[in-house]
């Protein structure tokens, strides 16, 4: 008695799991969207990711979009023979097979799609099969077994291409064979309709049968079996025809069937018929039954869930009447059925566990229309709706109304649209309904009160918004339009706190969206037009924080519509514009909706998962935020959630960190750390290709084509293509790029084709991405070579032919010249003899002149290296330094200065005005200019020598009949050593910069600008600037002229800069000054390479 009790509790927990899971979304795929049959009987997938439908009436392929067709024609003979394809199976050769009742057995290559039919009656049985009546047909090593209904199982061996029957001896002259299974180890399981099911060894020969006339390990309840299947884990499936199915555990040896109810099944083998069995990735069973639709048994937890049609649900199951079943290479599963064609169904979406309302069903929630959640402290989860509140039991998945009471069997809340539900510490449930107050319901579900306005010690408005219950148990009620109600427990009464224009401590609105319990029992609350208030109970005072268009750390609004805590401590805010988050220490506020304009629009909820992560509701949909880096991603109706309409603040998160969200057409339940990305593996193919707006016909299939050549006349021409995930083909997106003509991807949104015109002949590669209806994009891309032909005189044999004939032409005009050339040589060699003589002694002259040149270049040399400081002078001065001097030419327009005078020592580089021979004349004028402003007028401000140099030198030129503006950019330093640590420089440019590194921070440059005039005759001039710098130990200036800079070079000939320039200096200063001087020749060298050297070239950097 115990063990049968034991057995209907299971049983019931079986049943309670079939009937009240999750809902899940079926995509019908009928004669509506071209199927050519709502009766599909097969399916199967080939190798490119087309979906194959076995109808009653023939095949067809689908690509998610588009149906080929392989029907019956009387007037071809090449055609299907007519009747009912029961069977299909694609092999690794690529060939489709098929088989059926009047079909028989046929043959498809899927990339010409070639049909070959292999049944004939009456014919050599080696060659045809001799049956038109194909149950099944199962592979194993080299050969396909096909069992039959009249003529028994056959072997088809694919290298010899021979046909050969089993058991062709000591068996009963006639067994209907229903189908068969082949297990990997080559057992073969077969299903008859009179002699029970079999199992035979293909290896060592040996068959043993189960009927119901055995009395041992062999004894099944009934011989009419109508499929087997062999799941993964070796168990072997029956369905009879009359009783239920069997299933022969691994280890067992007796098939455990429907009349013994095994607690471990529960009621799953009392099923009705079972047409096929599948096993799925997860290790479900899965049941094609003949009027209980597809159920699902997950051996795991020995439940089981039956999906069958509803008429009132379009995403339903088809039709209960389930014919076949198979999972893709994505893991979608695929359903046909007797009357409503195929579906199919993403086991994704289940990661967002979707509940909508079941009318027929008492224990499933009862609206769809999910206003509110809370949890209570059972674990229970009560769901405000359109209809009153509902009641989910977590643990058993049912759903019961929460305001039924049974003793008056009346509904308290019928009709009522719920806005807000809450549990005190009493338990009491306290209910806010739409225009009818705020209902209090005991533990035991008991009616206690009930609160609405113009009652003393009731509420301010009927329409309470939000009920807040603190963990001191203080309760609070937000009216939709009349400010902050407060229970007194001590009266049972309520008294309100409303906007007051006077009291600037009053709330700053009336009308109030959400409530959030903060610290020091301090609330949170959110209005609509008066932005955000703090609530002190113990001052009963608002502090208000308002939207300010100046203030870029206040609120983005002033509708406040959610809050949230995260784990931070942290205040998220969303606001009708988007969504922000709060600093305590300093009272400000950082928009985050500058990251993605999917939290740009009102927010409606927001909850933090355990990563830190946000799942925000938005106008948009639900998204999933990462306010650290920023990263985003939005999920909707394609991705398993409820619909695209939200309601706000209907969410929670659970005790369990599961996540329930709410809106118009049902809840999702999730727990985020389940909703991660999975892979997009499915394939995409060509589907047609058509040139000039016709057909274009290959020699195969679309879809195996990696190789088009059109040519130049085809100047107009189209790509069909599709992404075979079919979760919702009419969503996917695609992208294309073809190379040789695009650099980059070109998104076209759903569209499944794309058209070229007028390209240039030769080859490309077209490459097509596409992402699923969810968003995934495709782990694979597809390709195709597509060759241009030109026009013959385009064509290297063409212009091979025209180069030859070119060369005999001139060879022909050569030799006519040759002859003229040769009578005008001997004149011209007379000539040439005498013009010689002649250059020789021109040739002389310019030597001796060029050699006077150059002499005098070389002592004009010698004189500027003169007005340079000595090597020995500047190391005595500054023993950390280093001088980078390269002339362009011989001499330069570049040089460097330097001087003492008293403790101050001065220096300089300068770049005057060209280079080579002017340039070193005009270094010269500006470097006597700088001499006599230091050392004989004594001027030490670099400002003012800078002002009086310009001075000299102007009036140097003035002298001039002719208008010179020859002058020089310069960078003049003055530094004073005053301390072991620390000196004093004092700086002025004439457009030329000064550039300090400090010995604290080598990571970055320091740069004084200068003033932006040289030295020279200009308009307006203004005085130099002095810019005085205090330094320590261990700083490093740098001053330069524009040459090193300015020099072109690198892989592409450009310009070196001033920017690589600083990170050069950056990178060399744990070098000493020699060290870098050498390192910065050395990199002007390897970037100059082989070109010329564009200008005089300046460095100097000194250590203090």
């Amino acid at each position: 008695m115990k063990k049968n009790i034991l057995f209907f509790f299971l049983i019931l927990l079986c049943s309670y799991s079939l009937v009240y899971a999750q809902h899940v979304r079926f995509r019908r795929i009928s004669t509506d969207e071209g199927l050519m049959n709502s009766m599909v009987n097969a399916i199967t997938q080939d190798s490119a990711g087309f979906m194959w439908f076995a109808c009653s009436n023939g095949l067809c392929r689908y690509d998610g979009k588009n149906f080929v067709y392989f029907q019956h024609n009387p007037s071809d003979t090449s055609t299907i023979d007519d009747g009912l394809v029961r069977t299909l199976y694609y092999d690794t050769d690529g060939y489709l097979w098929a088989g059926g009742f009047g079909c028989g057995l046929v043959k498809i290559n899927s990339s010409t799609h070639k049909l070959q039919k292999l049944s004939r009656l009456n014919a050599d049985s080696s060659v045809f099969l001799p049956s038109n009546s194909v149950t099944s047909i199962m592979p194993f090593g080299n050969s396909l077994y096909i069992s039959t209904l009249d003529a028994g199982i056959w072997e088809y061996n694919k290298k010899n291409k021979k046909f050969s029957k089993l058991f062709d001896s000591n068996q009963p002259s006639f067994v209907p064979y229903r189908n068969i299974f082949i297990t990997p180890d080559g057992i073969m399981w077969i299903a008859t309709s009179t002699e029970g099911v079999w199992m035979y060894n293909l290896k060592n020969k040996e068959l043993k049968k189960y009927n119901e006339s055995n009395t041992s390990g062999e004894h099944i309840v009934y011989n009419k079996v109508r499929s087997v299947f062999v799941d993964a884990e070796g168990w072997v499936w029956l369905s009879f025809w009359e009783k239920g199915n069997g299933v022969l555990m691994k280890g067992e040896e007796q098939f455990v069937t429907n009349v013994e109810y095994h607690p471990f099944f529960g009621e799953l083998l009392t099923t009705g018929l079972v047409s096929q069995f599948l096993q799925d990735r997860e290790g479900n069973i899965w049941l094609c039954t003949a009027e209980e639709g597809a159920v699902r048994f997950n051996k795991k937890k020995q439940k089981t869930k039956s999906y069958t049609n509803s008429l009132s649900n379009l995403e339903s199951i088809g039709n209960n009447t389930v014919l076949c079943a198979y999972s893709d290479n994505t893991g979608a599963l695929w359903f046909g059925t007797w009357k409503g064609g195929a579906q199919v169904v993403n086991p994704k979406l289940s990661r967002f566990g979707l509940y909508i309302a079941e009318d027929a069903n008492s224990h499933a929630l009862h609206n769809s229309t999910v206003t509110c959640f809370t949890q209570l402290k059972s674990g229970n989860i009560l769901l405000g709706t359109g209809d009153g509140v509902s009641e989910l039991n977590p643990s058993k998945n049912i759903f019961s109304r929460f305001d039924f009471d049974s003793i008056n069997n009346i509904y308290h809340l019928q009709n009522a649209h719920i806005y807000s539900i809450a549990e005190d510490k009493n338990e009491n449930i306290w209910v806010s309904v739409f225009g009818s107050g705020l209902y209090v319901f005991s533990k035991k579900r008991e009616l206690i009160k009930r609160y609405v306005d113009g009652e003393k010690g009731g509420l301010s408005s009927q329409i309470i918004q939000k009920i807040l219950i603190t963990k001191s148990n203080k309760i609070y009620a937000a009216a939709s339009s009349r400010g902050l109600n407060i229970y007194d427990t001590l009266t049972n009464n309520f008294h309100f706190l409303i906007h007051s224009e006077e009291d600037s401590l009053s709330l700053s609105s009336d009308e109030i969206l959400c409530l959030l319990e903060a610290k020091n029992e301090n609330i949170w609350v959110g209005t609509k037009g008066g932005g955000l208030n703090l609530f002190n109970p113990k001052t009963i005072s608002f502090k208000r924080f308002l939207s300010d268009k100046k203030n870029p750390k206040s609120l983005p609004s002033n509708q406040i519509n959610t809050l949230c805590y995260d784990k931070l401590g942290g205040l998220w805010v969303g606001t009708d514009v988007g969504i922000c988050r709060y600093s305590e220490s300093d009272h400000s506020f950082t928009n985050y909706s500058h990251y993605d304009e999917l939290i740009q629009s009102e927010i409606y909820s927001i909850n933090e998962d355990e990563k830190g992560d946000l799942w925000i509701i938005t106008s948009n949909g639900l998204v999933c935020f990462n306010p650290l880096n920023g990263k985003i991603k939005q999920y909707n109706k394609n991705n398993g959630i409820q619909g695209g309409e939200f309601i706000h603040n209907a969410s929670l998160t659970l005790k369990d960190k599961r996540i329930c969200t709410g809106g118009l057409s049902g809840f999702n339940i999730f727990h985020p750390t389940e909703i991660i990305d999975i892979p997009n593996n499915a394939n995409i193919v060509f589907t047609g290709f058509s040139v000039l707006n016709k057909p274009f016909n290959t020699e195969n299939e679309a879809a195996f084509i990696n190789q088009l050549t059109l040519s130049y006349k085809d100047y107009f021409f189209s790509v069909n293509f599709s992404h075979l995930d079919f979760s919702n083909p009419s969503q996917n997106t695609y992208a294309y790029k073809l190379e040789g003509f695009n650099t980059d991807w070109v998104y076209i949104g759903t569209t499944q084709s794309v058209t070229f015109t007028n390209l240039n002949p030769g080859s490309y590669v077209l490459k097509i991405k596409a992402a699923n209806s969810m968003g995934e994009w495709s782990t694979r891309q597809a390709l195709l070579k597509i060759t241009i032909v030109p026009p013959f005189w385009k064509t290297w044999w063409f212009y091979t032919l025209c180069t030859l004939a070119a060369v005999l032409l001139l060879f022909l005009f050569v030799r006519y010249r040759e002859k003229k050339l040769k009578n005008e040589k001997l004149k011209l060699e007379q000539k040439v003899e005498e013009r010689t003589k002649e250059l020789q002694h021109e040739k002389l002259k310019v030597e001796e002149a060029n050699k006077d040149i150059k002499d005098s270049i070389t002592y004009a040399k010698r004189i500027q290296d003169a007005i340079l400081p000595s090597a020995e002078f500047m190391e005595t001065h500054l023993p950390e330094h280093f001088v980078l001097y390269k002339p362009k030419d011989i001499i330069s327009g570049d040089f460097y200065w330097m001087d003492k005078l008293g403790n101050a020592l001065f220096f300089a580089a300068a770049d005057c005005t060209g280079h080579g021979v002017p340039g070193a004349m005009v270094s010269v004028v500006c470097s006597n200019a700088l001499n006599k402003t230091v050392v004989e007028l004594g001027v030490s401000e670099p400002g003012c020598i800078l002002d009086m140099v310009r001075k000299m030198v102007v009036q140097t030129f003035e002298k001039s009949d002719k208008n010179v503006k020859d002058g020089m950019d310069i960078s003049l330093c003055k530094l004073e050593i005053s301390k072991e640590h620390s000196a004093t420089l004092q700086w002025a440019g004439a457009n030329n910069p000064l550039w300090i590194i400090r010995n604290a921070n080598y990571n970055e440059v320091y740069e004084i600008k200068p003033d932006k005039q040289p030295i020279g005759k200009i308009e307006n001039p203004t005085p130099f600037t002095t810019h005085t710098i205090e330094l320590i130990k261990g700083d490093t200036l740098f001053i330069f002229t524009d040459g090193f800079a300015d020099q072109f070079g690198g892989e592409k000939g450009k310009k070196f800069m001033y920017k690589p320039l600083k990170k050069m200096l950056l990178s060399i200063q744990n070098n000493n000054m020699n060290e870098q001087k050498r390192m910065l020749e050395k990199e002007f060298e390897k970037w100059k390479g082989n070109l010329e050297q564009v200008d005089d070239v300046c460095v100097i950097g000194v250590r203090v």
